[in-house]
């Protein structure tokens, strides 16, 4: 299987889209002709690609004259309307003016007219491939929402990436972005490009060759010694049967923990405004600790510290990448807002099952990345399909922080579900992480490793899609 099927098998895409119109052949040979493939620039003159699912539609537009088209194109191919439909055009740039420090939408005085002329200006929403795929701004009348890397490229890196979006019938756009290296046999751990090459040389070409391996074969390799055949083992038996591999003697604490999850106005936020709990000691009790008011910045962890306080002081605290994010801000934010507990929180047992399994060798995790968006799903958890992502969730608190009304504000019952499924998968991965058993032969059984015969872990730099 090469990269590349293993992306469209990853993202179970209904359309693809291509920057380039010469890839267009390859995509629907590796797809099997089960994908659309849509071109992002289509060739001028050609009719609009129409691509729908649902209710949802997408039309990929190449220039303006087209674009004053659209609205006829729609109807001709779809008489009954969706109930959203979204344009892809290169047509809209996000550019920063550095004499005035300011944004600006380039193109939008064009393109506005061109809709007008379209009767459409206000039904759609916009996919611009001139911004990264974490981009979202409203400009008027506009909603636009980066769709490619090519931000990346503008700033001079040359690594591809793969984005992923979810379009949904009421507007909101879901997006992830993936590396080559998160598909196919560059996957697994300390697998770059020159050992994936090996790999396919000696006969290993999918991750479950690779995982039916035996150490003494991989380390006659090149590039590969004792130590890395046996992480790359294991990797591959982790990503292919779905379980977590425990790689040492260490165990998490036999006392049932509280699982935690915060939900914030982003990576350096000023305000935690949802606190999830996940309570299983005596019987399961989920609670959601919020505050919807931005005046009241300290309220949600006031409110989860009384309760931590009077009910859980003296267990342990989880939280899937606490030592990086909750666990800090938590601590700052306690100190700021509700001080008489700061005591409390710098004597909890706090546990990160990120850190434990991950940085520590406690424990090799399935999925492509050790993301929890990642490693559960490959666990076989069922996701809560909320259309939300960590990042969409911060902004869009964000934009109701600047100007709270009820154009801007949540739909705070779908939020909390975002963050009560975090939680429940965290509960769901620290059960599998607990519950796992060593891999015969690994190195926490064998002899002494050998030394490797590369100082390089990954055997090469990332970036190419050689399998493409």
């Amino acid at each position: 299987m090469t990269q590349l099927q293993d992306m469209l098998i990853y993202f179970d895409a209904d359309v693809a889209v291509t920057e380039r119109r010469r890839h267009q052949t390859a995509l629907t040979r590796a797809t099997g002709g089960d994908i659309e493939i849509v071109p992002a620039r289509p060739a001028r003159g050609q009719p609009i690609p129409v691509a729908q699912s649902g209710d949802v539609r997408l039309l990929t537009v190449p220039d303006k004259s087209e674009l004053a088209q659209v609205a006829s194109v729609e109807q001709a191919a779809f008489p009954e309307r969706p109930q959203h439909t979204y344009l892809l055009s290169p047509l809209l740039s996000v550019e920063v003016s550095l004499t005035r420090l300011e944004a600006e939408l380039a193109g939008k005085e064009g393109y506005e007219d061109a809709l007008e002329r379209a009767g459409s200006a206000d039904t759609y929403t916009h996919l611009t491939t001139k911004a990264d795929p974490g981009y979202r701004s409203e400009w008027g009348e506009l909603t636009v929402h980066g769709c490619l890397p090519a931000a990346d490229e503008q700033l001079g890196s040359s690594e591809p990436s793969f984005a992923h979006l979810e379009l949904r019938d009421e507007g909101v756009v879901s997006t992830a972005t993936r590396e080559p290296r998160h598909f196919g046999l560059q996957a697994l751990s300390q697998v770059g490009r020159s050992r994936a090459e090996t790999l396919r040389e000696a006969g290993y070409e999918r991750r479950r060759d690779v995982a039916n391996a035996e150490v003494f074969d991989l380390r006659k390799l090149d590039d590969f010694g004792r130590k890395t055949a046996e992480t790359v083992i294991k990797a591959a038996r982790a990503f292919a049967d779905g379980e977590v591999i425990h790689d040492g003697s260490a165990s998490l604490p036999n006392r049932e923990p509280v699982f935690i999850d915060i939900e914030t106005d982003g990576l350096n936020p000023t305000m935690i405004w949802l606190i999830g709990v996940l309570d299983r000691e005596g019987g399961e009790q989920y609670m959601s600790f919020i505050s919807t008011d931005p005046d009241e910045r300290g309220a949600a962890v006031e409110a989860f510290m009384q309760w931590f306080a009077a009910n859980a002081v003296d267990r342990p605290v989880v939280a899937y990448n606490g030592e990086n994010f909750d666990f800090p801000h938590l601590h700052r934010h306690i100190k700021q807002y509700c001080p008489q507990y700061l005591d409390d929180w710098e004597q909890a047992w706090t546990i990160d099952p990120l850190l434990w399994a991950v940085t520590k060798d406690n424990a090799t995790l399935p999925g492509r990345t050790n993301k929890l968006e990642d490693v559960a799903p490959a666990l076989d958890w069922e996701v809560d399909d909320t259309g939300l992502s960590g990042a969409a969730v911060g902004r869009l608190f964000q934009r109701y922080m600047d100007n709270p009304c009820p154009a801007t504000e949540l739909d705070w019952e779908r939020h909390k579900r975002y963050c009560e499924d975090d939680v429940r998968s965290m509960a769901f991965v620290y059960d599998a992480i607990k519950e796992a058993s060593p891999l015969a032969g690994s190195g926490a059984d064998s002899p002494n490793a050998d030394d490797e015969n590369s100082a390089s872990a990954d055997g090469t730099a990332q970036g190419q899609l050689t399998d493409f």
